[in-house]
Order: C-alpha cells, then structure tokens, then sequence
C-alpha cells in the first residue's frame, strides 16, 4: 500500500495495482481513513467511480460515497446515485437512491434504496422505464424488485404499467430482461375481449434452464368459448441447428358447440420443423447433403387460429407436411420425399392423396464427347396412397437431349432437342372399383424439338436495352401406350373415381405439333435501374383447328419515374376474342408515404354450345375471380395512417378491409386497429364462414414488449 499525496493506491501479491483513490483534497485520519473530496475518483479493478465525496476504511476496506455519485463498468455508465456504501471484502454495497440504465437498450432501473451482495440486487419502490427520466411516457412501479448483473434481468413484485399518470395494467410479478436474454419466468399475457368468444387471456411462461434448448407454456381461457394450452419447445443440436415442436389443445364448451355447430369439441394438433445441411459430407469427399422436415397435423383449423389472443390467420385451407432429404455428389443428385396433405375445409380426409414417399434421381445436364451435344436424366418413383379408396404406384423416366449451334456471328443460335419418356402407373387396393381391365398402364414416348433464337443488346447514352426472341417448334415422334383404363386420357364413359383422380394434366399426354414464341426486352437507365420490361408468350397447336392458339399471355412493367411502379399481365382467348385473366399492379413511394393498388381479373368461358356467344349470352361467362384491393400508408410525424381494403366485384360486397392509426416515440407506441376479416370455421357440414368485426387497442413498450386489448363484434 502507497500513500501519495493525491491519494491512496493498493497492490496485490503480483505488485498489480487493484485499488486506487485520489481527488482535489485528500485528508488521512491515522492513516487508516482516507477522506477524499472535490472531483474524487475511486477506483477498484473494472469499477470506476466518481463522487464528490469518499470516505475510505484501508483496514476494513469499505468506501462511503457521497454526492453526485456515479459508477462506470467497462468504460460505461453503469448506474448512478447520491449516496453509497460498498464492502470491498463482502462485495456488498447499499445505494440510496439508485440509478442504472443500460447503454444499448436504454431501459433505465431507479429505486428509491438498492442493496447488492456479489452480483445481485435488492431494490426498495422501483421504477422503469426506456423514456425520458424527468417524464417518462411509460413506466412499470413496483413495491421491490431484484436484478440480476449476470444475465440482465429485473424481476418487480406488484408492478403496475403506467401511460403518463394513468395505470393501464397490473400483475403480481413480472420478470423483465434489459439484453433480451433467453430467461425462466413469466411473460407479457395476451388478452383481448370478445363477443363472439368472451374474455381472453394467455399466460405465457418461459422456461430456459439450459443454453440449447427452451420451452414456452401458454395456458388460455376463453371464457364463452372454452380453455387450453399451447406448448412451444425449441432445441438445437450440436451442429447448431434448430428444431421446433409446438402442441396445442383446446376444449370448447358445450354451450358455444351448440350456438355455433363446431364439429370437434375438443382441438388438438402438433407441428415440427427442423432443418440440416451436411449430415454425411464427412465420411464422402465432394458430397453435399441436406434434410427438411416440416410435418403437421390438427383435427381441426381453429389450432392455428387459438395459438394466440388475436386468432391466427390462415391463408391456405390445404396445410402439407413435408420430410426431404437430398444428397449431390458431382452431377448427381438424389432426392427422398415425404408429402401428407391435410385439406382443413373437409370434415374428414380420408379420400385426400398423399406423396409416401417419392424417390428422385437427376443427372445434371452434361456435355457428350460430341461437340455442343448435352443431355440429362430424370428418374422418379412415387407412392400415392390415402386412408380410402384406391391408390397407385407412378414410376417414370425422362431423357432430354439437345444440341444448339451458334449462326451468323453469334446473333442467332439454332437448336433441336430428343425427350424420351417412359412410365408406368399400377393402381393398388382396387377392390371397390367396377370395370376394371388391368392394374397396370404403360406409357412410352419420343418427342422432338427444334429452336431458333437471338438475344442482343445495345448501350445507348444513358439507356441499355437488350432484347430476346425465341421459337421453339415441338411434335412428337413415337408414342406407344398400353392404358386400359384410360388413365393417361381420362374417360367420362369409364371408371369416374379414377378419372376425377387422374383429370387430363397429365404427365404422359401425347405431345402435339406445336409452336411457343417467346420474346422478351428490357430497358435499364443509370445504375442498371430497371425501366421498363415487356414479354410476350404465344402457343400455337398446329393440328388442333378448334383450338388453334392458346391464350396469348403479355407481361409489361415500367416505372415511369422513379418512385412509381407499374405491372401488367394479361391473357387473351383468341377463341373468345376476349380477355381470359388480367392481373394490374401499381406501387408508389414518396417521402413516408407508401401506395399499392393490386387488380385480378379470372373469367371462366363455358361456352360448350356452339351457339353460345359470350356477346349475348352472360351464362357463358363465369367470373371466378374480380378483385381489387388498395393499401396506403403514410407517416404524418404526429401520427401514422395505414388503411387496406379488399372489394370483391364478383359478389359486389367490402370482403375485408382495416384501419390502423398509429404513433412512434422513441420509447413508446400505441396503435387503434379497426378491421373487417371473413374467416372459415369448421362446423359439422363442413366450413362455413363467418364475418369476423372487431377494433383493437395495441401498446408497445419499447424495447420490452407491445400487448392489445381487442373487442370484436357480432
């Protein structure tokens, strides 16, 4: 130990400087007390204080701080106070009034008294906060709490949330972590009300006892509705990859059975996905390989929709479940495939067709000893089976080869092309169908190609454009089947279930005499900004006079400056001399302010009876889709607006639309949601949809967390 005139310094048994103590004036008392005042600076390891006042006890080592007291760790401000008294021995201190704030949250914790033995704390009516001290927009009071230097988390017994002075929440204890560390405990409950369903509430609770993996439960009532519990565990192996298991379960009430027809009264359901590169690369030099799994399954679509208090929207009625592993080595690749379709509109699915399994082989296309001659092979096997009815075996092959020389200096190249196919389809369990004449249907095919094409492309001043043109002339050249069953062309006077299963895209269809014509330009201006693209696609079917040209298909897209853009794709029925399907897009951005208009138009023309004429007679004309939809933002800085509706023109009603006014602080955020959605249940005739209403509250924390009172209307 050295005494200095500006202070006091201690070293260990390494002659390593630990403590150390100086100021404007430094006093010594028996030269056991060491009082330093005016600009006083302590210093103790990783621990830097400064204080107007120190009293320090060299025997005992304890320091008393007084006055504008604050403590910096690792070069930042780790908390501040007025008054402090630290036992260097003990590792205990107490901190009259206590303030901390951590740097890159900027959630700060203030108490009104604070105690710490070795790294955790202790505080007495705590507040906080990530807003302004001196007038903070949100805050969290409590009666006392606990922080935990390790691991950054804060736990506050009877916290109540404020907005300004206005108490909007309370919970007996709630856990809040400043570094968003994975840590057991309770989460921000879900609630919202409802007509249709009552008071909902969802208590997460998260449990993380080990670094690699971790769980959340969520139990929920719904209290006109019934009451479950949501299961989340995640895991990573030790490749670091992830897996994912969710299980829910719900149990409706009898009374909410009975007024709304539900079929199940209890829902259940679970869902995995994980996903891994490289499983067998090790043990075999150039092999690369993969697995993807993603499977589910649920007896009833509401699953999704109770994982939480807002109800999950479901965009697809048909949910798969998928398991791939592939492996590549060279030009190889494999492929092993598991498919199961689970169609959530049909009360049962037990006639829906599952892929278990499929098996892929594909050589990459490669160059012949003969010179500008490449092909490749594509083999596949697929079991097809379901919980009723029949089932089949698809086995197939496929051989493209090709040969392309360039003419006329590169500004041509000029193509043909051989596919040989061939297949084989046995059906199994085939008891209940009638008038079957074999199990098996074969199919073999030759088809040959022939192409001329140019690409060029021009750097003007300030504009680049590059154009293509493309014709490919296609026909087949043997084909042989052996289909009994009319499986490769579907018969109506034959066998329906195995027609309806089948329909007519087939793989193994006869190729046609046939032409497609494709062209396609772009124009791009300064730093390669795409400015404008047009495409056009055209099929002629040189042996079909009813159906001579298919329907020209044109893709146009520009932006006429640049922050507007602009899409189009339409088809054109030359045999109905009218537009078959047209989708319009146009987005715009200027400042905070953002536009997208999206139109799509399909039309079905059922004009079997040559007499029908789709001028006079609307019966021929089924418009399947007619739908235009509007979204618009803007950011006003004292508020931001965001509106989407959706108008069906078909049906001619709003089927959906939502109103969203929200503003940002930096620290805190409230957004009013008010929303028109149709949502599908499923009932005991199947699904039936229902007009969902509802205007929601939000309140974001930031960075803690964002929660919602919701009420929806009958």
């Amino acid at each position: 130990m050295v005494f200095a005139e500006e202070g006091i310094k201690e070293f260990d048994r390494d002659n390593n400087r630990v403590f150390e103590l100086f100021a404007d004036n430094v006093d010594s008392i028996d030269y056991k007390i060491v009082i330093a005042t005016g600009n006083a600076v302590m210093i103790s390891q990783n621990i830097y204080v400064l204080a107007d006042y120190i009293k320090y006890n060299t025997q005992t080592r304890e320091a008393q701080i007084n006055g504008n007291a604050k403590f910096y760790k690792d070069g930042n401000l780790y908390f501040s106070t007025q008054k402090a008294n630290i036992k260097f021995d003990d590792n205990y201190s107490i901190v009259e009034p206590f303030y901390m704030q951590d740097s890159s949250s900027g959630v700060w914790i203030s108490a009104s008294m604070a105690k710490s033995k070795e790294k955790e704390y202790e505080f007495r009516d705590i507040v906080v906060s990530s807003c302004d001290i001196g007038d903070p927009i949100w805050r969290i009071e409590g009666t006392s709490g606990t922080y935990n230097q390790d691991n950054y988390v804060a736990g506050i017994w009877n916290p109540r949330i404020y907005i300004k002075d206005i108490p909007v929440f309370y919970f007996p204890y709630i856990f809040i972590s400043t570094k968003n560390n994975r840590t057991t405990g309770f989460l921000y409950p879900e609630f919202t009300s409802s007509s249709l369903e009552g008071f909902v509430y969802i208590q997460p609770f998260f449990l993380a006892l080990q670094d690699f993996w971790d769980m959340t439960f969520s139990p929920q009532i719904r209290t006109s509705r019934g009451y479950g519990l949501n299961t989340q565990l995640r895991f990573v192996d030790t490749y670091n990859e992830l897996f994912e298991f969710n299980f829910g379960i719900f149990n409706n009430f009898k009374k909410y059975i009975r007024r709304n027809s539900v079929k199940n009264q209890t829902i259940y359901g679970f869902d995995f996905k994980h996903k891994r590169r490289n499983i067998l690369s090790r043990f075999f030099k150039g092999y690369s390989d993969g697995i993807y799994l993603d499977f589910r399954f649920m007896n009833d679509l509401d699953y999704i929709r109770l994982q939480n208090a807002k109800n999950k929207d479901i965009e697809n009625r048909i949910q798969t479940s998928k398991a791939n592993f592939f492996g590549t080595k060279d030009d190889h690749y494999f492929g092993l495939y598991f498919k199961y379709f689970l169609d959530l509109q049909s009360p049962t699915n037990e006639n829906t067709f599952h892929t278990i399994p499929q098996f892929q082989y594909h050589k990459f296309l490669e160059q012949t000893d003969i010179k500008n001659i490449t092909y490749s092979v594509d083999v596949n096997t697929k079991s097809i089976l379901r919980y009723k009815g029949f089932g089949y075996f698809d086995n197939s092959v496929r051989v493209p080869i090709y040969f392309s020389m360039p003419l006329l200096a590169n500004y041509l190249t000029f193509g043909t092309s051989l596919n040989v196919n061939a297949g084989i389809i046995t059906l199994n369990r085939t008891e209940r169908l009638a008038n079957l004449q074999g199990k098996n249907s074969t199919y073999f095919s030759t088809n040959y190609g022939f192409s001329l094409g140019s690409d060029i492309a021009k750097q003007y001043d300030k504009v680049f454009h590059s154009m293509s043109f493309k014709v490919d002339f296609s026909s087949k050249l043997y084909n042989y089947a052996e289909d009994k069953n009319h499986i490769f062309k579907p018969n109506e006077a034959l066998i329906p279930e195995i027609r309806d299963s089948f329909g007519n895209n087939n793989i193994y269809s006869e190729t046609q005499p046939s032409i497609q014509i494709n062209f396609s330009q772009y124009f791009f201006g300064l730093e390669n900004v795409e400015l404008l693209y047009h495409r056009m696609y055209q099929n002629i079917n040189l042996q079909d006079k009813e159906n001579r040209f298919d329907s020209l298909r044109n893709e146009v897209g520009f932006s006429p400056i640049s922050n507007i853009s602009i899409s189009n794709t339409f088809y054109y029925s030359y045999k109905n001399k009218s537009i078959e399907e047209v989708s319009l897009s146009i987005s715009t951005t200027y400042g905070y302010f953002r536009g997208l208009l999206t139109y799509y138009l399909k039309r079905k023309f059922n004009n079997i009876d040559k007499k029908c004429s789709i001028y006079d007679n609307k019966t021929c004309v089924d418009t399947t889709a007619n739908f235009l939809r509007v979204r618009l933002s803007h950011d006003f800085n004292y508020f931001a607006l965001y509106g989407d509706i959706g108008y069906d023109f078909s049906k001619g009603y709003l089927r959906d639309w939502n109103l969203i006014i929200s503003k940002d602080i930096r620290c805190f955020g409230i957004g009013l949601k008010f929303a028109n959605e149709i949502t599908p249940i499923l009932t005991t005739s199947g699904t039936r949809a229902i007009v969902n209403r509802y205007v929601s509250l939000e309140f974001r924390f930031v960075p803690v967390t964002a929660t919602a009172l919701s009420y929806r209307f009958k």
